[in-house]
């Protein structure tokens, strides 16, 4: 088992507090429409992708069409599946980009740093990681999932990435509906009102990062 970095409570509000100067409310965040060109962006035919938590693979077939070279190598703790890796800890070689949608919330609060840490161990020198978590300002968004373990805000999900030996690149927000349910939500009245009450649309938040 990977260990767990220590930091204090009072390091992660003072990191807190860093990412939220760069992103002072969630809608400064930059909003993503769709997951796949935005992770091609962060590959190149014949480099290396790490998949965690990669369930029924949704990736695999746009990858192997604009990536034929690409290594993707798939990790995940479903016995019942088919992957490479079922630990972080029996991996051996190094990844360009290491991918974890959605994972980081099925993880108790007191395991994230050291699971941050093993894929950081896992990243080639100038690798990219990419976590996302659920929008924890869309209503209802984190509970909609009851294996989930620590609801994360951006702000929170940046503090734990710098702590834990990154550089926070860059966050943003998802949202995968179509034009027009993207259009109604962010630009009708209520969807305007939402930052009133620290609300959002966006279904995920997303940060890239790369070690320091």
């Amino acid at each position: 088992m990977t260990a767990a970095p220590s930091f204090s409570w009072r390091e992660l509000s003072r990191a807190r507090e860093e990412v939220r100067l760069r992103y002072p409310r969630v809608s400064s965040l930059p909003v993503v429409r769709r997951r796949f060109p935005f992770l091609a962006s962060f590959l190149r035919d014949g480099g290396h992708l790490l998949e965690v938590g990669a369930a029924e693979r949704p990736f695999d077939a746009r990858l192997k069409a604009t990536f034929p070279a690409l290594v993707h190598r798939t990790l995940d703790i479903d016995p019942e599946g088919t992957h490479d890796f079922r630990s972080l800890e029996e991996i051996q070689e190094t990844f360009d980009c290491v991918l974890a949608w959605e994972v980081i919330e099925h993880l108790p609060m007191e395991e994230i740093p050291g699971w941050l840490a093993g894929l950081r161990r896992v990243l080639a020198p100038g690798g990219r990681l990419i976590v996302s978590t659920p929008n924890v300002f869309r209503p209802g968004q984190y509970w909609k999932d009851a294996s989930h373990r620590t609801s994360l805000a951006y702000a929170e999900l940046g503090a734990l990435l710098a702590l834990s030996g990154f550089e926070v690149v860059s966050l943003h927000r998802t949202y995968h509906g179509s034009w027009l349910q993207y259009a109604l939500v962010r630009w009708s009245p209520p969807g305007l009102l939402l930052p009133l009450w620290d609300l959002d649309f966006a279904q995920s938040v997303v940060a890239v990062a790369q070690p320091r």
